[in-house]
C-alpha cells in the first residue's frame, strides 16, 4: 500500500498520463461525432431525393413507364446524397387501389473513423409514400337544400332558381370529377347524400357511392311550401353519422381520422314554417354547431336570401380558422349567433321582392358582416343571380378537392 500512496503523491508524471487519457477519449468522441454527422446528413439527403422521386412517379401514375421514371430520377440525383451511395435496387411499387406510389431505397455511408473499432459502414434506409395527384381522401358530402315555393321564382337574370340549383349541383360534381385524374377514386372514396326541405323534409337521397344518385335526385326536385331548414340539417347530420358506421361495417380497419366530411346548406329564404320561426332558426343553428364540433365542415350559401336567412347561414357556416371553429361552442363572443339579436320580425322577404332591406334588418346584417363574415369568407357565400350561384357551387367543389398531392409517410 505504501508504494501506491507514494505513486499518487509523486506528481511528476501524473499530468502527462491524465492528459494522454483525456486526449484519447476526446479524440475518439470527436471521430464518432464526425461519423454520426455524416450519417444524419446522408439520411436527410436520402429522404429529400426519395420523396422527390416518389412525387415524380405520382405525377406519372398513369404512364406505362412510371416505374422507369422513378428509377431514372433516383439515378440522376443519386450524387446529391454523397458521401452516401445506393445499396441494391430500389423498391418501386404503384398501388392503384389505394392511389399511392411507394419508393424504398437502401444506402450505405462509409465510416472512416469507426473503422478503428471494426465498423466500416452504416446502412441508411428510407421509404416514401405519396398519393397520386388529384386522388381524393375518403370523402362524404351531405346536401341540405331549400325547395320551398320561392325556389320556383325567377332570378333577376331570368332563370328559375330551382333549375339553377340543379345545374349548379352538376357543376360542383363536375369540378370534383374534372380534378381527379384517378377516376376510380370517385366511386371508391366519395359518398354523397341529400336532404331537401320545405316546411317538412320534402325529399331525401340516402348516402351512396359516387354522386350519380344524388345528381339524379336533385334533378327530380320540385318547389313548393314554406321553409323549415331544421329538418334537413338534422337529417344531413344523421346521414353523415350513419355513414361513418357503414364505412366501418364495410371495412373494419377503416380509419375515420382520414375521412373528410362536408355539409352544403343552401336556402333562398328564412324559416317561415308553422310554430315560431325563431325556434327553427335556433334548432338549425344548434345542429350546425354540433356538426362543426364533430369535425364536419359546413358550407352555407345564400341565394337571393333575405336578411334573416343570411344571418342564419352566416351562423351555420364553419369558421375558416379551424381552431376558432372548435372554440365556437364555448366562445360566446365569436361563436354565438349573428342573428341572435337582429331585431327583425321574421318576415323580411324584401330582398326576394327586390325592395331592399328594412333599415333594422340592414343594420343587423351589416354589423354581422363586419364582425364575422371576414372570418368565414371561405365557407359562407352570397349569390345575387344565377351566374354567381353556379360559380359558388363550382368554387365549393374546387375547395373540397384541394390538397390532392400528399406525402403520406
Amino acid at each position: 500500500m505504501g508504494i501506491v500512496k507514494k505513486f499518487w503523491r509523486d506528481e511528476n508524471g501524473n499530468f502527462a498520463i491524465m492528459f494522454s487519457v483525456c486526449a484519447t477519449v476526446l479524440l475518439l468522441l470527436t471521430m464518432m461525432a464526425v461519423d454520426f454527422a455524416k450519417v444524419v446528413s446522408t439520411k436527410r439527403k436520402v429522404a429529400a431525393i426519395t420523396d422527390a422521386a416518389a412525387l415524380a412517379g405520382a405525377q406519372a401514375f398513369d404512364s406505362p413507364e412510371r416505374a422507369l421514371i422513378v428509377q431514372r430520377y433516383l439515378e440522376a440525383n443519386g450524387y446529391q446524397m454523397l458521401p452516401g451511395k445506393f445499396v441494391g435496387e430500389p423498391v418501386i411499387h404503384f398501388d392503384d387501389d389505394s392511389g399511392d406510389v411507394i419508393v424504398s431505397v437502401g444506402t450505405e455511408v462509409d465510416l472512416p473513423f469507426a473503422k478503428m473499432m471494426g465498423k466500416n459502414t452504416q446502412q441508411v434506409d428510407y421509404k416514401s409514400v405519396v398519393a397520386y395527384p388529384n386522388s381524393i381522401d375518403p370523402l362524404t358530402i351531405a346536401f341540405a337544400l331549400d325547395v320551398s315555393g320561392s325556389m320556383g321564382w325567377n332570378t333577376k337574370d331570368g332563370q328559375i332558381k330551382l333549375n339553377v340549383l340543379k345545374d349548379a349541383t352538376k357543376q360542383l360534381f363536375a369540378e370534383i370529377d374534372a380534378n381527379v385524374r384517378n377516376k376510380t377514386s370517385i366511386d371508391k372514396y366519395l359518398r354523397t347524400g341529400m336532404s331537401a326541405f320545405s316546411s317538412v323534409l320534402a325529399a331525401e337521397q340516402a348516402m351512396s357511392w359516387g354522386f350519380v344518385d344524388v345528381e339524379s335526385a336533385v334533378d327530380g326536385l320540385v318547389a313548393g311550401g314554406s321553409t323549415n331548414s331544421a329538418v334537413a340539417l338534422e337529417n344531413a347530420y344523421k346521414q353523415i353519422i350513419d355513414d361513418r358506421a357503414y364505412r366501418k361495417s364495410v371495412d373494419p380497419k377503416f380509419n375515420l381520422a382520414t375521412l373528410d366530411e362536408f355539409v352544403i346548406f343552401m336556402t333562398d329564404g328564412e324559416n317561415t314554417a308553422g310554430g315560431i320561426p325563431e325556434i327553427l332558426d335556433e334548432d338549425s343553428y344548434e345542429t350546425c354547431l354540433s356538426m362543426r364540433d364533430d369535425g364536419i365542415e359546413v358550407y352555407a350559401v345564400a341565394f337571393t336570401a333575405p336578411s334573416k336567412g343570411q344571418l342564419l347561414l352566416i351562423d351555420c357556416a364553419s369558421w375558416d380558422d379551424e381552431a376558432a371553429d372548435k372554440e365556437s361552442k364555448r366562445n360566446q363572443n365569436r361563436g354565438r349567433r349573428c342573428g341572435g339579436n337582429n331585431g327583425d320580425d321574421g318576415r323580411d322577404n324584401a330582398r326576394n321582392n327586390n325592395n331592399g332591406f328594412t333599415d333594422q334588418a340592414e343594420a343587423a346584417l351589416s354589423k354581422c358582416r363586419d364582425d364575422v363574415v371576414g372570418d368565414k369568407e371561405e365557407h359562407y357565400f352570397d349569390a345575387d343571380d344565377a351566374k354567381s350561384f353556379k360559380e359558388i357551387f363550382r368554387l365549393i367543389g374546387q375547395k373540397i378537392n384541394e390538397g390532392s398531392i400528399r406525402i403520406k409517410s
